[in-house]
């Protein structure tokens, strides 16, 4: 009885640790390239407002330049939208964007990839302000 219980331990033990020893194999970690299709989403998206200047900033994103979307409305984006292209991770308004005092806006701004076209654009970022006095 005595050896049929170690004949069946040793028998166990052939069958269960090869199975550990392969399991516990490491894969090699991907790198950049290799972990996504498409960007992160720019995160950190803020608006400082002094009066009708809004300075937009995020934290940047290596390899991507960004497209700011400014629309006179609350997270619809389809009023008066104006649609900036920046290498930079902020923006100042000027009076070019023609910010009025006292009004609710929406911005949005996502990654470009400037690498690889085949990098997706990331999802929006959006945030909603209101603009101070004139």
């Amino acid at each position: 009885m005595r050896v049929l219980q170690n004949n069946m331990i040793i028998w166990v033990l052939t069958l269960v640790l090869p199975l550990l020893l392969f399991s516990c194999e490491e894969a090699p970690l991907p790198t950049g390239a290799e972990t996504t299709d498409q960007l992160f989403r720019p995160v950190n998206f803020q608006a400082n407002v002094i009066g009708t200047e809004v300075s937009f900033s995020w934290s940047d994103i290596s390899d991507a330049s960004f497209i700011l979307e400014i629309s006179k409305d609350s997270l619809t984006f389809s009023n008066e939208l104006q649609v900036i292209s920046l290498d930079e991770y902020y923006y100042t308004t000027t009076e070019d964007n023609n910010m009025l005092g006292n009004t609710r806006y929406s911005a949005r701004v996502k990654a470009v990839s400037t690498l690889d076209s085949a990098i997706k654009d990331s999802e929006y970022q959006e945030i909603t302000f209101k603009t101070g006095s004139e």
